[in-house]
């Protein structure tokens, strides 16, 4: 919830990049958890939990918005 507040709201732009940096690192560090998950369980193993399931998918689209940018799926732009 936390999260959303600060999102919302104007920012400066320092904030916003170390905002950002901090995003992706913990998107390399969960990334790197569930690889090991991967590793570890095997990809049958990981699957037939729902938790790893929602985990692997919310590392992907986090991802996949570092490669498209920092504007996609935004909802709403309040900063213009």
């Amino acid at each position: 919830m936390v999260n959303v507040l600060f999102c919302c709201v104007c920012q400066p732009v320092t904030l916003t990049h170390v905002l950002e940096n901090i995003n992706l690192f913990f998107a390399a560090l969960f990334g790197v958890e569930m690889l090991l998950k991967v590793f570890g369980h095997g990809i049958y193993g990981y699957i037939q939990d729902g938790f790893n399931v929602f985990d692997g998918f919310i590392v992907l689209l986090r991802y996949i918005r570092a490669v498209l940018g920092s504007n996609w799926l935004q909802v709403t732009k309040l900063q213009q």
